[in-house]
């Protein structure tokens, strides 16, 4: 397979503060610099299906059942967590400007920004490029619904960069990525998370907090608790137990609500939850710190 507060105090709650803060609200407006081309050799000559990508620089080809092999084998090494091979893997390719390689490579640069291992500067580093790369992607496919998906994960990431206005700005952005990628593909449960993720953190805003974001926003960011476990028991319902972040969720939400005993079935489901990733093990763990006082 993230995205809230508002101000520094704002967004030290909900999702942003979780495993998934990958999911903050911040402004990246980068200036494209380039522009990309596809052309496609076996429309001009009929006999063969390659794809023409041209970079700034130089042309280059890459042969369709190429991309599928390549393709294959990045989703591969992300299923199995192995991030900094897959960022290894994709940036060899990254000269062809194919969107279905941009995204993924963007996908890898921010999982390796968010490894323990990885220092403050590079997490940084990997963090606003995850960005950029997943921009070029969808200026060459903007109906590509995992590209939008990953657009509102990395914008909200770099969120811990950027300034308070910049923060604030972003809330619809974020918001509009998550719902253009469910209009392109209806149902898909991390989507759906992430969608109430940022329901979640906007309804957990303080009155004073939305007040103060009422003078930068002609239109504030507005949800309820309500709206997000709609959206976190819908994303369940798509695919049981697909994510730790999910139950933890449906037991934040629930808490929040005052229907404790609800809340408290999800955290022992949580419990048993099965780790593979430091997602799962923060998951895990605050979820056993929330059992502890409820």
């Amino acid at each position: 397979m993230s995205l809230i507060r508002i101000s520094r105090s704002i967004f030290k709650k909900g999702f942003i503060a979780q495993t998934l803060r990958p999911y903050r609200i911040f402004t990246m407006l980068r200036r494209r610099r380039f522009s990309w081309r596809l052309a496609s050799v076996a429309t001009l000559c009929g006999y063969f299906s390659i794809r023409t990508v041209y970079t700034e620089d130089q042309g280059s080809e890459l042969l369709d059942e190429d991309l599928e092999r390549i393709v294959k084998k990045a989703d591969q090494l992300f299923d199995n967590n192995e991030f900094e091979k897959l960022l290894e893997f994709l940036s060899a390719y990254k000269e062809y400007n194919e969107p279905k390689l941009l995204w993924r490579l963007s996908r890898a640069n921010y999982k390796v920004a968010l490894a323990k291992s990885t220092t403050k500067e590079r997490s940084k580093e990997l963090a606003y490029k995850a960005v950029e790369l997943v921009e070029k992607s969808l200026e060459l496919d903007s109906n590509s619904f995992a590209a939008h998906k990953w657009a509102g994960i990395t914008l909200s990431h770099i969120n811990k960069y950027e300034g308070f206005k910049s923060q604030i700005k972003q809330a619809h952005q974020i918001k509009s990525y998550f719902d253009k990628s469910l209009k392109l593909h209806p149902n898909e449960p991390t989507t759906l998370h992430l969608l109430g993720q940022w329901c979640y953190s906007i309804a957990d805003i303080s009155w004073i907090e939305r007040r103060i974001i009422a003078t930068i926003l002609a239109t504030p960011p507005d949800s309820s608790f309500e709206e997000a476990l709609e959206c976190f028991k819908k994303a369940e319902d798509q695919q049981p137990g697909f994510y730790s972040m999910n139950w933890l969720f449906l037991a934040k939400t629930l808490i929040k609500m005052n229907r404790l005993s609800e809340a408290k079935h999800w955290l022992d489901k949580l419990s048993n939850y099965r780790i593979e990733n430091e997602e799962d093990e923060n998951a895990v763990e605050e979820g056993k710190q929330l059992k502890k006082v409820i």
